[in-house]
């Protein structure tokens, strides 16, 4: 498996031709569009009153917690702790920076004197963990020389070093009589600072991830739930909704697994039995043993609901006032305004088919820039209720007749062919050739579903296919790449050669050069390119299959098990990412593949420059162009009560802050945000991260991953601006032909009797 590692948005239609058009698409109502958008009173609600209860506002009701961005300590980037300490005054640990003192919580810093621990890292050593107490003592736990030492700094300046006796510590904390405690995996160990040994307070039932006192009461946030050990009785306490809430959250949180992060994070309330918990879904109020949580800020509405936004360390400086870090690296304030409206003034509704990271990701950056607006995300198949693709399109066009559907529509899986045509959706061209004219946007890409000057969908991400060879060309098509594998496989009789195994995994890796062409332009499939596409596709496999063994074919059967318990899908295969460690280790001869993102980029230039075998890069075309694959195809509604700020919204789905993260779904279309993304690891000593991998011996496999450099990044932007033809994305199309032709591929049928069996199969499903 591999892993990386890091060091932490014209023309409106009436009413009546909508609901003309949507007769066809399924359904029955009337529209509704009404001049002020409508906030429903179930809406989720993100305040509390002062008193402290759980509000239901009244129309016009005043108070909510509103996020402000805040200044990190100079040279802060690493954060690894922070605390409140006994005098007010704000303590921030920075692994990178150093210890720093704010006097007017965070707006300001000035630094502490670490000499000492400058000293100790001299050698090069690594800052991994680290615990603030409330007399300003610090504890850094630190590697060198592949071992694991710390330092402790007392209140008083005296300084303490020692190497680790132990296990992993996950997480220290110093308790409120200056004891300094860390979960482990059998419980929570108190460390002796004069001593370097370590003894246990407590056990748990599981790795302990995450603890923290409030009151009496140690509260240990563990791999399968939570407990509460009782430090004034020696007892553990009783509280289900503390606890169910705890094992949520962290089951459903990578927090908790990536370094310097968590899932939950725990601190004391504003009185004796009471504590502050965030995560994910929000910051809330608890009182140990009461029967809710009393929620203060919803996750939705803030950074914590972001999938990108790892909790790293909060405080609390009043039940008003809250700082909390993300990511070691970024700095948040929450106040209460009790002049703003209790929740958003308008809604804004937005639907996807299959949950999207970057929608989430949008909605976050957009309600936290646009306090009056809540975005609702709605997902048509969440993979739990059973829901159908054809069920859940079919509820989508009964809302969309009825006027109650979604503004924004992500159009990756549904009809957006026939949305165009019968006028569901909005024209964007002004807004995209706004962006165009300033050269923002990859406008090829941005541009590529135009029709007769309109554009109704505009792909936020996207992807595309090339090979690495030894010896490099400027482009290839699909005839071309079929000759270069027969050729390998003449040359090299036992060799894999780009690391196809099955049928289905030729017709995967080859589909997306036909599907544009499979289908004509009156909708009926086009037998003659369905028939090329399955001879070409045979060719190679008759090639590759060569290698095969049941050995390798065992090994396949269990990947596709994996991966699609990681939720991947079926055609995780045409990835690059999913075939580089084979080629590093030669395994595969060439590598073949989609390049998802600038890190599949990276890690490329970075294998051809440690095999060094004079490879390149060749660039895969289609039969009708360079093809790419779109991804998060954002399209606004004709239904929608307000355009302009569905519009809005779409524009800053293809603009900062989105566009600059490495989502995983594939190069930005802002094209500002490639260059941000390409030049984020310049200070990283030239490398952005490593990759590692077990071997079948055990050991670890792994390699250095650079970003390019300037000739290399020209050839991207080069091949990135070629590309002209968007993926046919129709999953029941794509499914359908790999289904009915996988056995004339591997030779069980001709594949005559394929083609006439895949047009009879969807010949009622293209004409509806």
């Amino acid at each position: 498996m591999r892993t990386r590692h890091t060091s932490c948005y014209s023309k409106k239609i009436t009413a009546f031709l909508l609901a003309m058009a949507l007769l066809f698409l399924g359904g029955c109502g009337k529209t509704k569009t009404p001049e002020t958008l409508e906030v429903p009173t179930d809406m989720p609600v993100t305040n509390t009153d002062q008193g402290g209860a759980a509000l239901n506002p009244a129309p016009g009701a005043k108070g909510r917690y509103l996020e402000s961005d805040m200044p990190l300590p100079e040279g802060a980037g690493n954060i690894r702790a922070m605390e409140l300490l006994a005098d007010g005054r704000l303590a921030v640990f920075d692994g990178t920076a150093g210890f720093f003192i704010s006097e007017d919580q965070g707006e300001t810093y000035h630094y502490e004197n670490t000499s000492f621990l400058w000293e100790a890292l001299e050698d090069g050593g690594y800052v991994y963990n680290a615990a603030i107490s409330k007399d300003k003592g610090l504890f850094v736990e630190y590697y060198e020389d592949e071992g694991k030492h710390w330092v402790y700094q007392d209140p008083n300046g005296q300084v303490t070093k020692s190497d680790f006796q132990g296990g992993t510590v996950w997480h220290y904390t110093f308790l409120d009589d200056g004891r300094l405690v860390g979960g482990t995996s059998d419980g929570v160990y108190e460390m002796n600072l004069s001593e370097g040994t370590m003894s246990r307070i407590c056990a748990a039932k599981s790795t302990v991830l995450y603890t923290r006192q409030a009151g009496n009461r140690l509260y240990m946030v563990e791999e399968d739930g939570a407990e509460i050990y009782n430090m004034e009785t020696g007892k553990y306490e009783e509280d289900q909704v503390f606890a169910d809430f705890i094992k949520e959250e962290v089951a459903k949180s990578p927090g908790s697994y990536t370094e310097g992060c968590h899932s939950i994070l725990i601190y004391p309330g504003d009185t004796e039995d009471s504590l502050y918990i965030a995560s994910a879904t929000g910051l809330y109020r608890h009182v140990a043993g009461g029967s809710v949580l009393e929620e203060l800020i919803r996750g939705s509405l803030s950074s914590m609901g972001s999938p990108t936004s790892l909790l790293t360390d909060m405080v609390s400086f009043e039940k008003d006032s809250f700082l909390i870090c993300y990511n070691v690296s970024l700095l948040k304030a929450y106040r209460y305004d009790p002049e703003v409206s209790a929740v958003p003034e308008h809604l804004l509704k937005v639907y996807s088919l299959t949950d999207n990271s970057a929608v989430r990701v949008g909605i976050n950056a957009y309600q936290t820039a646009h306090p009056d607006v809540y975005l609702q995300y709605e997902v048509g198949m969440t993979g739990t209720d059973g829901m159908t693709r054809e069920d859940a399109i079919r509820n989508l066009n009964t809302a969309l007749l009825s006027g109650e559907g979604p503004d924004i529509l992500i159009l990756d899986g549904l009809p957006m062919d026939s949305y165009e045509e019968k006028g569901v959706l909005v024209d964007l061209s002004g807004e995209i050739n706004g962006m165009a004219a300033q050269g923002a946007v990859f406008e090829n890409v941005a541009k590529a579903y135009e029709k007769n000057g309109s554009v109704y969908g505009v792909p936020a991400f996207f992807s595309f296919p090339i090979l690495v060879e030894e010896n490099p060309r400027d482009a290839l098509d699909p005839d071309g790449l079929a000759d270069t594998i027969v050729k390998l496989r003449e040359e090299n009789p036992k060799d894999n050669i780009i690391g196809v195994y099955r049928g289905k995994e030729a017709l995967g890796r080859m589909y997306d050069f036909y599907a544009n062409d499979i289908l004509k332009e009156d909708g009926t499939i086009d037998q003659q390119v369905l028939k090329q596409y399955l001879t070409l596709t045979k060719r190679i496999w008759d090639a590759e299959s060569q290698s095969l063994n049941m050995e390798v074919l065992q090994m396949r059967g269990q990947m596709d098990e994996h991966f699609a318990k990681m939720g991947r899908g079926d055609n995780w295969y045409v990835k690059f990412s999913n075939h580089q460690h084979y080629w590093l280790e030669e395994m595969e001869l060439s590598i073949m593949g989609e390049v998802t993102d600038l890190g599949d980029y990276a890690e490329i230039i970075s294998i051809m420059e440690m095999r060094d075998k004079g490879e390149g890069i060749t660039q895969l075309k289609g039969t009708s162009g360079f093809v790419f694959m779109p991804n998060t195809v954002l399209g606004v509604t004709a239904s929608g009560s307000n355009q302009d700020a569905a519009k809005d919204f779409v524009i800053s789905m293809i603009s900062s802050p989105v566009q600059d993260e490495n989502l995983g779904l594939g190069f930005p279309v802002n094209k500002g945000a490639l260059e941000t993304q390409v030049h984020r690891y310049d200070d990283q000593d030239g490398y952005a991260y490593s990759i590692g991998w077990g071997s079948p011996d055990g050991g670890i496999n792994g390699y250095n991953v650079r970003y390019p450099n300037e000739a290399e990044y020209d050839q991207l932007l080069s091949m990135i601006e070629r590309l002209d033809v968007p993926a046919n994305t129709d999953v029941v199309l794509r499914q359908s032909i790999l289904e009915l032709s996988e056995g004339a591929i591997i030779g069980e049928g001709r594949i005559e009797d394929a083609v006439h069996e895949i047009v009879n199969r969807l010949q009622i499903y293209l004409t509806e």
